[in-house]
């Protein structure tokens, strides 16, 4: 389903969905008044609770009875995975999304229907903020065909700092940043970041003042992560194995936690800069020798490389980003079968959790050549051709997961004992039953919320209950 985003002022009545049929626009503009009243009572239901940042629940959904537009299940199958969207810096990216359908919604039952203003949520103002009294005069809609819609952005991804590229390249630019009382640091310490509210729903990133670094640990490695919209230095630093108790001038109220344990309770602004600071000093704490000559590096060009010391060396080190393949095998629908995807287990998932194929790209291979080897390996399945939906950095330590759909070919699984220890089609309906990543008690679990293989598996899943509810009717 291809997401419908705000581009340029153009009369929203001119707008004819890609690709849909002379019969669909005329059943489109035949719809009855009560699905008018029906879409916009889904929009400004939504846009309430955003605006006090209470969950988006599934009943709030539930109000629409015209399903045949594809912006009603996305904002349904949004509403019923991502109850905790619509909370704190999260309620931004849910309200832009939520509201973008609605109005597509909207604009299907006719370009009449009134719609409200809306108010800046969490400080950044919202592409429909200041909307007109008609949709007659909101503006044109154009399809982005390479994510699938009705989700939210993937987490660790979409960070908002100006990484300061040229800039950096400048000694003395970065000792003025690092010299700015309103430069701020994220502080880590033993591969853990430091979280401030981290009992509450709202965790956040510790932003100390550099002076804290400087007093705890005085050789502690500072990065640059880049400019916050303000024009305020954001760094990271690493307190390497100073003893706990030396850094309470540092903690404060705040605890070093493991960004795995505390990422999906993370809102994606939050998520993407503590990603961004673990990944990047990640990789300082490995290369700390030089691959070539072994002698010892030193950071340069505020964090973005560490240049060898070695006598008639000097090799340069870059931030290392290692790419790998993930992908949803789906084996589509034949007669009165279902379409179904392939999803696995192996050891190093929790008991009951089921995830998509994945695999780091070879040498001497393209992604789409990856994605079949790493399939064909894993479960012995078959599959003609691959569809790239999305990317995810993934700091864990130093991964960019590069996300596919792949369409199967044969059925028959031939597990590899030494990577899964099961794998299994599923229907859409089976996994919608699923228990999430954190019920133990449930006999199958989803993926982690915030990871690429949840994202994958929702998408999908929400494309086939909204195509079976279409059919039903």
């Amino acid at each position: 389903m291809r997401l419908l985003v705000i581009r340029e002022r153009v009369p929203f009545r001119d707008v004819v969905p890609l690709g849909e049929t002379a019969a669909a626009t005329r059943r489109r503009r035949m719809l009855r008044d009560e699905d008018r009243v029906a879409a916009k009572r889904c929009l400004l239901a939504v846009v309430h609770r955003l605006r006090r940042r209470e969950p988006l629940r599934y009943e709030v959904a539930s109000v629409l009875h015209h399903r045949r537009h594809a912006a009603l299940s996305e904002v349904r199958a949004l509403a019923r995975r991502e109850p905790e969207a619509a909370t704190e810096v999260g309620a931004r990216e849910c309200l832009e999304q939520v509201v973008e359908r609605a109005h597509a919604t909207l604009n299907s039952v006719g370009s009449d229907a009134s719609i409200p203003s809306y108010a800046t949520v969490h400080g950044r103002r919202c592409r429909v903020v200041g909307a007109p009294a008609s949709l007659r005069d909101m503006p044109r809609a154009e399809p982005n065909t390479t994510e699938p819609s009705s989700l939210p952005p993937l987490k660790y991804a979409g960070g908002a700092l100006d990484r300061a590229g040229a800039e950096r390249r400048d000694p003395a630019w970065v000792a003025a940043q690092r010299a700015d009382p309103a430069a701020r640091v994220i502080p880590l310490w033993r591969g853990r970041v430091l979280v401030d509210d981290v009992e509450t729903d709202h965790p956040r990133a510790a932003l100390r003042e550099l002076a804290s670094i400087d007093a705890a640990c005085a050789d502690a490695p500072v990065a640059l992560l880049g400019l916050d919209r303000n024009g305020a230095a954001i760094f990271a630093a690493e307190l390497g194995d100073a003893p706990e108790e030396s850094l309470d001038g540092v903690i404060g109220g705040g605890s070093f936690v493991n960004l795995r344990h505390v990422g999906p309770t993370l809102s994606h602004d939050q998520a993407a800069l503590l990603g961004y600071a673990h990944g990047l000093m990640a990789w300082h704490r490995r290369a700390r020798f030089c691959g070539e000559c072994g002698a010892p590096t030193t950071m340069d060009e505020g964090g973005y490389v560490r240049r060898c010391t070695g006598a008639g060396c000097s090799a340069h080190v870059y931030p290392r980003t290692d790419p790998a393949v993930i992908m949803l095998v789906v084996h589509p629908a034949s007669g009165d079968a279902p379409a179904r995807c392939l999803l696995a287990s192996h050891g190093r998932l929790p008991n009951g959790m089921y995830s998509t194929l994945a695999g780091f790209v070879e040498p001497g291979e393209s992604l789409e050549e990856a994605v079949a080897r790493e399939v064909r390996e894993e479960t012995g399945v078959e599959i003609d051709g691959a569809r790239y939906v999305g990317s995810q950095p993934w700091p864990f330590p130093s991964s960019l997961m590069i996300g596919f759909r792949a369409s199967a070919t044969t059925e028959a699984i031939r597990i590899d004992p030494g990577e899964l220890q099961e794998a299994r089609w599923f229907t859409a309906r089976e996994v919608a039953a699923f228990g999430d990543s954190s019920d133990d008690a449930a006999a199958f679990r989803l993926p982690r919320a915030d990871s690429i293989a949840r994202w994958l598996v929702d998408s999908w899943v929400a494309e086939q209950l909204a195509a079976s509810d279409d059919s039903a009717r």
